[in-house]
């Protein structure tokens, strides 16, 4: 699977056995070898004439508190129809037993920066938690350790490469993670659960992980912060 990002398709044209997608900004040429492409443009939510009454809405979305109750008391709203939310099925799951437990009386916080967002290339992508951008966006003093997989016995075994990227502060603690491996999308709940208990790596690294295995890399990421 091959990925192009902010492209926008002006006309897409049939050259012997490939698609040539011709784009607006730039007047480039993609070629594809393949019988079909995906073009990825967005979701609008299908809201109008929902509700009998009206609750506030940002271009078309519900406005929600953080219940996910809208602005008419006893009504809610969760998962795509959310302002502002993550439109992944995982983080709607989330919202709805929050939103089931505001309804019984209990309360259920969701941090939404432990939603993980996962590619299903080959190899997957998973990111959880803060990025580097972001922390240097919000002034944020951090570590990085980065291993790549070509040093990773399992990854060689298969023939598949990648790398792991993990973000701490300065004490340690993990902040976040993005992962380019194979299993990443299982890996990254790892990471999310080193996060949501403010384990430092002192502690994440008490875990003995398995050899070979993808998994070993993590640790190698966590001993890299360390020895900063």
């Amino acid at each position: 699977m091959a990925l192009v990002m902010d492209k926008v398709i002006e006309e897409i044209l049939k050259y012997r056995k490939y698609k040539v997608w011709r784009c607006l900004d730039d007047n480039s040429l993609l070629a594809l070898q393949r019988r079909d492409g995906d073009i990825a443009t967005g979701r609008h939510p299908e809201t109008q004439g929902l509700f009998p009454m009206e609750a506030d809405m940002e271009r078309g979305f519900f406005k929600v508190n953080e219940h996910f109750e809208t602005s008419v008391p006893g009504i809610y709203a969760i998962g795509d129809i959310v302002y502002g939310g993550i439109q992944l099925a995982h983080a709607a799951e989330a919202e709805g037993k929050a939103a089931a437990a505001a309804i019984a009386g209990k309360e259920r916080a969701i941090d939404m920066g432990l939603v993980p967002q996962c590619v299903y290339t080959i190899p997957e992508i998973a990111a959880v938690g803060i990025s580097e951008d972001q922390a240097k966006k919000e002034g944020l003093s951090f570590k990085t350790s980065r291993v790549v997989m070509g040093s990773n016995a399992k990854s060689l075994i298969a023939d598949e490469g990648g790398y792991m990227k993990i973000f701490t502060d300065q004490e340690n603690h993990m902040l976040g993670a993005q992962l380019l491996c194979s299993g990443a999308d299982n890996l990254i709940s790892e990471v999310s659960l080193a996060i949501a208990g403010g384990l430092t790596m002192e502690n994440f690294l008490k875990v003995i992980r398995p050899h070979p295995s993808v998994e070993e890399s993590l640790g190698q990421a966590a001993e890299g912060i360390l020895l900063k």
